[in-house]
């Protein structure tokens, strides 16, 4: 998973540079957009704080801390990861009871800082794989109501006035058009590769010339030209996921 939202907040504009130069060369950060800031308040005027996904922040700051910045962003934005960056460990406490998820000591290495990256990348596909159970198709088949958790489809084919879903043990039927299902759908779950197909981006295992070869599917979901180039776009992002 890449990490596509993160802040750099120090009052030395120095170390903000070399953290963003290094941020560059993961691919995990490499494509992300990163705010850059010299104080807590110059970072807290900016707008998005509410979408940023981790920051990177330095404790000892003049009028505006870290420790003080930190619970600010963290009421703007309950989910974002706090990275504190300190000389020594004596805000450790501190920096647990407004949840920061961890620390950087000074100097900062490239390393380190890969380190705790990675485990920024980790929380976040944590997170992402929880919400996703709690995400699911509703249908109305012909004998019952039935939930399907997102995670559990492969991909959805339209035939004449029927949909149906396919998932690893079994497959549902309901009436339907495609375009309405895929209204209701997370756009960063299901790709349309087909005008009769959605498919589960996170099921796909390789494109071919024939078409899309889905985990747990025998048969080659076709890929028409005109929706080629997103799926390999896609395709194309998951390397780095």
């Amino acid at each position: 998973m890449t990490i596509q939202r993160l802040a750099v907040c120090d009052d030395d504009p120095t170390m903000v540079a070399a953290i963003c130069q290094v941020l560059k060369t993961y691919p995990s950060t490499a494509q992300a957009q990163v705010m850059t800031a010299n104080s807590g308040e110059e970072l807290l005027a900016h707008p998005g704080l509410e979408n940023l996904q981790a920051v990177l922040l330095d404790m000892e700051m003049k009028t505006l801390n870290g420790i003080e910045t930190g619970r600010r962003l963290k009421a703007l934005n309950p989910e974002v990861l706090l990275i504190f960056i300190t000389g020594h460990g004596d805000y450790a406490l501190q920096a647990y009871e407004i949840d920061g998820f961890q620390y950087l000591l000074k100097p900062v290495t490239a390393e380190r800082l890969r380190l705790v990256m990675d485990q920024v990348t980790r929380r976040l596909e944590e997170r992402r794989l929880f919400k996703a159970r709690q995400r699911r198709i509703v249908l109305h088949t012909k004998e019952q109501l039935v939930q399907v958790p997102y995670e559990e489809v492969l991909f959805i084919e339209k035939k004449l006035r029927k949909l149906t879903v396919y998932t690893l043990t079994e497959s549902y039927e309901c009436y339907g058009t495609l375009k309405k299902l895929q209204e209701n759908l997370d756009s960063h779950w299901f790709l349309q590769c087909h005008q009769g197909f959605l498919v589960n981006r996170f099921r796909i295992r390789r494109l071919t010339s024939e078409g899309l070869h889905v985990e747990g599917y025998e048969a080659i979901i076709p890929v028409s030209r005109r929706y080629r180039p997103a799926v390999k776009a896609a395709l194309e992002e998951q390397l780095f996921d």
